[in-house]
């Protein structure tokens, strides 16, 4: 009967931290803000998802996972439960966070600070991009090729990683790039005198 009535003034743990982040979010959204520091506010609201998954949700699977049922004593959920209202709760943010995206890309091409594809650069700034590559970026790279004689590694929490399939005389192997947390976040065309992120 206690954690009933217990359970009626409280509060998720997960779903309120979610609801706090969302205000973050709100930051990012407010046009009174000034454009970097909106973008600040995005970049917070992502990162602080990244730790949530790393830590709560991270434990909540792995309690899922044992033999004994746990029920949460402030909402009442098994793990199970409370995984799937933070999935439910995070289609909503992921949506609003890349409608705010949208929104600050097209401010920052006005002020030429722009997120570019490939596709979308002239063939001078190709050939600074491509310059850059060979000169900073290739130097640093380590692929790696995950077989029967190298285990699948160890792969660092906000770390960003490509996985690539490979074929080898009829044989499906998995390679991994780990992209170097050394590089810089933007370049800068000087060609066009805009930034690239």
């Amino acid at each position: 009967m206690d954690s009933e009535v217990n359970a009626q003034y409280t509060q998720d743990r997960e779903l309120s931290w979610l609801k706090f982040n969302e205000r973050v979010l709100e930051e990012a959204k407010d046009e009174s803000v000034p454009l970097m520091e909106r973008l600040k506010f995005a970049a917070i609201f992502s990162s602080n998802l990244d730790e949530f998954f790393m830590i709560r949700v991270g434990s909540l699977h792995d309690m899922r996972l044992l033999k004994e049922t746990h029920i949460d004593c402030r909402s009442g959920k098994t793990p199970k439960e409370q995984l799937q209202d933070i999935f439910k709760a995070l289609i909503p943010l992921y949506k609003q966070r890349d409608k705010v995206m949208d929104e600050l890309d097209v401010r920052c091409r006005a002020c030429n600070i722009c997120r570019l594809g490939f596709d979308e650069l002239d063939e001078k700034a190709k050939k600074q991009v491509a310059a850059w590559f060979e000169k900073e970026v290739k130097p640093i790279l380590s692929p790696q090729i995950v077989d029967i004689h190298n285990p699948f590694p160890h792969l660092p929490n906000k770390e960003l990683d490509i996985i690539f399939s490979l074929k080898r005389n009829d044989k499906q192997l998995l390679g991994i790039l780990p992209v170097p947390a050394s590089l810089p976040p933007f370049l800068r065309l000087e060609e066009r005198e805009f930034t690239t992120f």
